[in-house]
């Protein structure tokens, strides 16, 4: 028997697009990205479950020999820095306070009210998902930067693409993307690696 890190495939949540850029730092200070997500950032969460009552933005890391140290400091010295801890032997998980600048765009994100948000962190949104990048993972944030201005603008495009998603017509008179879901975007205990998962046989 061989112990084998095997990294589970989580779907990026909301957050991770619209709150990442909250920290004043292009995408490529985070880390490489992959097409299969074997990144060091895995995911960003607006709270972690066994921490009942904080909220913040939730940075997940995976340990890397390699990049861990560097990207460890780095992280540590982003203004709005709070803690970090180690949710498993494999991760790190770095939580900051929402900088004061982006407290009502960060209000308006948990309300679902995206197009309210203020037009620098717009602007700051948009230009952090369509900074070039040479991996497939690019592909990825290209499109989100594109449907983040039908959002953003609540453009008739932006309902098109939703009406299709969702199967049905959203209402003109609401926001073109559904309100975030505190569910979904809360890091869970399930998603904390075990020994057990990290057994394989090899022949």
């Amino acid at each position: 028997m061989k112990v084998v890190h095997k990294t589970p495939t989580i779907t990026k949540t909301k957050s991770y697009y619209y709150l990442l850029p909250f920290l004043g730092k292009p995408r490529s200070f985070f880390g490489p990205d992959d097409a299969d997500y074997q990144v060091q950032l895995c995911n960003v969460y607006l709270a972690d479950e066994l921490l009942p009552g904080e909220q913040g933005i939730f940075l997940l890391m995976r340990y890397d020999d390699k990049l861990y140290k560097d990207l460890d400091k780095a992280f540590k010295e982003i203004d709005c820095f709070r803690k970090s801890y180690e949710p498993d032997k494999y991760h790190t998980m770095y939580v900051y306070d929402i900088p004061a600048s982006h407290k009502q765009s960060y209000d308006y994100y948990l309300a679902g009210q995206y197009s309210k948000f203020f037009k620098e962190h717009k602007e700051q949104n948009f230009e952090f998902h369509k900074s070039p990048r040479t991996t497939v993972n690019n592909n990825l944030h290209l499109n989100f930067s594109y449907r983040l201005k039908y959002v953003f603008d609540r453009d008739e495009l932006g309902y098109i693409y939703y009406d299709k998603v969702y199967g049905l017509k959203v209402p003109r008179d609401q926001e073109v993307e559904g309100i975030v879901s505190l569910d979904k975007n809360t890091y869970k205990k399930e998603y904390r690696l075990r020994d057990a998962l990290e057994l394989s046989k090899q022949e």
